[in-house]
């Protein structure tokens, strides 16, 4: 097919596909219009939107193949890509995992020139679930584009969700509500949907459940069946809402939201639903595997501030794939028998075992096994498959019951026998990030200049009088907050120096 296929109106077809939700389609089209095409035989004025239509339809390898020779030239190649460019090289990155490439690329770009940094950069956080940080980048980019334009509404989408996940739910719900008048006029279901679940989940951490159960029943008879929209997402909020509102009979309901997030390959789904079972039941045991089985520190520092446990005082954790399994073998992964410390198996063994719900994709594993190397998505494959490969012949080698499976081209871990786990060690800063959440969470709920005392902190945040105690005196420990007064009426505020 000529490189005409490629023209105004297929990708403004191809965008219509994807905002309807029919991404299979976009899938099957590009994939039939660009398996033996060269990147050079699409036009240049092209080449930003085909890989941004490529990162969207799901098929982010693509994105990479397109515009990599363009923003890594070879060094005898006279190419200058242009901002746009490696904007979209740089969200193709964060979308299969590359974090740290990816703000390399974005960071490097004025946003005053090419905006759509800011709002790359702020989905390389929400891929971290560091979602304080992605909020300025989505303020700033919300104020160089239209305000009625798609590309602004999806931006406003994210920023509520950043806005719902660091608690500041009275800016969220006016943002959501006006969003909803916008959406409905439009007409665009999927936005709808995720605005509709939004507001749901917002007044669920509100307390409103009547208002919270009116949103999911919309969310579930008109959105819910719509192509391409995630119904896990509302399947989840369900079963939270139920959880919350009917105790514990609404365990068995998550538990099923689990159990095909699970079979669906929607990770963060998978692990988001074990945080809410284990602040439900108090389970010391769920939270520390969801600790320990998690690498990102924010998530950390949540956890450690819903549950009220200091795991950051826990050198290592064994990790078991069945939780209530007997151990028969657990291997430690920073000191394997048999593997030399440092070298590539090792390194790629680290890998494997960062993040014990999201296998890694290709390009994650490469960023993990060789910082700082660009990532090249034509000859990096190779070099991580041949990587695979030392492990699996390690594991024959040492008999451990442990294999690396493929799946949705992600690579993880999986036993072949019950009780085999793994020892994970505490490999963060030791930055106290979860007094840093605390506090700003008794922020978001009691406003920046807020007193608090042991007991209202208790009840606040669902602890025991011990655990609040325990966070209050360390937060004024590190001058974080100020203690007032003394006994049972001490009050603890803001540190103002």
């Amino acid at each position: 097919m000529s490189a005409a296929a490629f023209n105004e109106e297929s990708l403004e077809i191809l965008d219509r596909w994807i905002r309807q939700g029919q991404v299979r389609s976009a899938q099957k089209w590009l994939g039939e219009n660009l398996r033996d095409r060269r990147p050079d035989a699409i036009s240049r004025r092209h080449l930003p939107q085909v890989a941004a239509l490529c990162r969207r339809a799901g098929i982010p390898e693509w994105s990479l193949r397109l515009l990599n020779s363009t923003v890594r030239p070879r060094a005898r190649m006279r190419i200058q890509s242009t901002a746009l460019e490696r904007a979209e090289y740089g969200a193709a990155l964060v979308s299969v995992g590359a974090i740290s490439e990816a703000r390399s690329v974005l960071e490097s770009l004025s946003p005053s020139i090419c905006p759509e940094a800011d709002l790359y950069r702020a989905f390389s956080y929400f891929a971290t679930w560091d979602y304080e940080k992605s909020l300025p980048l989505l303020a700033r980019y919300l104020a160089q584009v239209p305000s009625e334009s798609y590309i602004s509404q999806v931006a406003r989408i994210n920023f509520a969700a950043a806005l719902i996940a660091t608690q500041k739910l009275s800016e969220a719900r006016p943002l959501l509500e006006r969003l909803l008048e916008e959406l409905e006029k439009a007409g665009d279901q999927l936005l709808l949907g995720n605005a509709w679940t939004l507001l749901a989940q917002c007044r669920i951490q509100q307390q409103k459940w009547a208002e919270a159960d009116a949103a999911l029943r919309f969310s579930e008879e008109r959105i819910g069946k719509v192509p391409g929209f995630d119904s896990l997402i509302i399947g989840k909020w369900r079963a939270i809402w139920r959880l919350r509102t009917q105790g514990l009979g609404g365990l068995a309901e998550l538990r099923q939201v689990r159990a095909r997030a699970l079979e669906a390959g929607s990770w963060e789904t998978v692990r988001d639903c074990d945080f809410h079972e284990a602040k439900a039941l108090g389970d010391r045991s769920l939270w520390a595997r969801i600790y320990f089985g998690t690498p990102y520190a924010s998530y950390r520092a949540r956890i450690s501030v819903e549950s009220g446990i200091d795991f950051e005082r826990e050198e290592r954790f064994a990790w078991l794939w069945k939780a209530d399994s007997k151990p028969s073998r657990l291997i430690d992964c920073r000191a394997p028998s048999g593997l030399k410390a440092g070298q590539v198996p090792h390194r790629m063994l680290l890998a494997l075992s960062a993040d014990l719900y999201r296998p890694r994709r290709l390009a994650a594993l490469h960023e993990a096994v060789f910082p700082g190397r660009y990532y090249n998505p034509l000859s990096s494959p190779d070099l991580i498959h041949q990587g695979l490969r030392r492990v699996r012949d390690w594991l024959r080698r040492e008999k451990i019951p442990l294999r690396v499976i493929e799946k949705r081209q992600s690579y993880s871990l999986q036993p072949t026998r019950p009780g085999v786990g793994l020892i994970i060690h505490q490999s963060l800063p030791k930055k106290d990030l979860r007094l840093e959440a605390f506090v700003a969470t008794l922020k978001a709920r009691l406003g920046a200049d807020f007193r608090v005392s042991r007991a209202q902190t208790s009840e606040l945040l669902g602890v025991s009088s011990r655990s609040a105690y325990a966070l209050l005196s360390r937060a004024a420990a590190d001058h974080l907050l100020e203690a007032i007064g003394r006994g049972p009426s001490r009050q603890y505020r803001p540190n103002r120096n």
